[in-house]
């Protein structure tokens, strides 16, 4: 069975009628508008640009890699590489490249992931560490799989901390 039920209008609030509700808007000024906007971009994460050293093995090539801490403390890492070899011209085996993550005395180390060089001789991947102070570096591979890093060492950066 359907409920029936009815509106009634009875005006405006009582308040309003009263001129006790104003009709004016607020600005807000400029300056705290820009500082919020500054707060806000801070706090989006803070990010670093860090270009990779070159081996032998790299030949012309390049390497750069773009480093965010995110909200929950893991750092994401874009690695970019321009102007490589195809692996397999540094060897016949060489079928990829290895992203590697360790500490910096390198007791830890952890493949990141692979990178396929495109007909562009370009390649890039992006992934995750929880690691505070680490290195990055890229080595020439048989498989992307590789539990421990081959000897052909491509890229190095430095030691990065947060």
């Amino acid at each position: 069975m359907a409920q029936e039920f009815s509106l009634r209008y009875t005006g405006l609030h009582p308040d309003w009628e009263a001129g006790k509700i104003s009709t004016t808007t607020h600005t807000t000024p400029k300056w705290l508008v820009a500082a919020l906007l500054v707060l806000c971009l801070l706090g989006a994460g803070c990010a670093k640009k860090i270009r990779f050293a070159p081996f032998p093995l790299a030949s012309a090539g390049e390497a750069s890699a773009r480093i965010e801490l995110t909200y929950n403390r893991n750092n994401t890492i874009e690695v970019e590489l321009s102007k490589v070899p195809l692996p397999s011209t540094l060897k016949d085996t060489f079928t990829r490249y290895v992203l590697w993550v360790a500490t910096p005395d390198r007791q830890r180390v952890v493949n990141a992931g692979q990178l396929r060089v495109d007909e562009n001789h370009t390649a890039d991947i992006t992934t995750l560490t929880p690691l505070r102070s680490f290195i990055l570096f890229i080595t020439a591979e048989t498989q992307g799989d590789a539990v421990s890093p081959g000897p052909d060492i491509v890229f190095e950066t430095e030691e990065i901390n947060w």
